[in-house]
């Protein structure tokens, strides 16, 4: 089996029709290199939906980019990177990048290419981070979720809110008005 059709079966869980296969081989043909191509495999939402755990998300990386499981540090490594709020995207960029995956694309007798994650979290998770995980604890009294955090980096980012119009969100969100704070709890 060809290197695409390997990597739309472990990732997407299944054997690529010949038209999906056709699509990702003509991605390849009109330039875009291997590494990118896959990608776009972890981020369709046929991959999403089947809701894989962080363990097996970056096992499942490992497999498609270098045909072995992670051995115990890297598998913490890249774990503790998604709690962080990472996507599965920044692992897949560092493992893309490196030459244990060249070589094992090296293999198929195909050029692995390079690939940049440019997931909007992923880019900005560094400097406005801080600023969610501020909110979390002076609003909520708790650590963030990364569903959460990743929305809220997501909405800051593209512009969708302000930072002042989040902080409105969070004091009227209804787990902020539950807590039934007295004005001298609030402050």
């Amino acid at each position: 089996a060809s290197l695409l059709y390997r990597a739309h079966e472990l990732v997407i869980g299944r054997k690529p029709s010949n038209d999906e296969l056709n699509a990702l081989n003509k991605k390849v043909a009109d330039g875009t290199d291997p590494v990118a191509v896959i990608a776009t495999l972890f981020e369709s939402s046929e991959f999403q939906k089947r809701n894989l755990s962080t363990d097996d998300q970056i096992k499942l990386v490992y497999q498609v980019l270098l045909n072995r499981d992670p051995d115990a540090e890297g598998l913490k490594y890249y774990k503790d990177l998604m709690n962080e709020g990472y996507s599965i995207l920044y692992p897949y960029q560092i493992i893309a990048s490196s030459k244990e995956c060249r070589d094992f694309f090296n293999l198929y007798s195909v050029d692995a290419g390079t690939y940049v994650d440019t997931d909007k979290v992923d880019v900005n998770l560094k400097t406005i981070k801080p600023f969610v995980e501020r909110l979390y604890s002076g609003f909520m009294g708790r650590e963030y979720d990364i569903p959460g955090l990743r929305f809220w980096i997501n909405q800051l980012a593209s512009q969708t809110d302000s930072g002042q119009d989040v902080a409105a969100q969070f004091y009227n969100s209804a787990e902020f008005q539950g807590l039934n704070l007295s004005d001298e709890e609030f402050v």
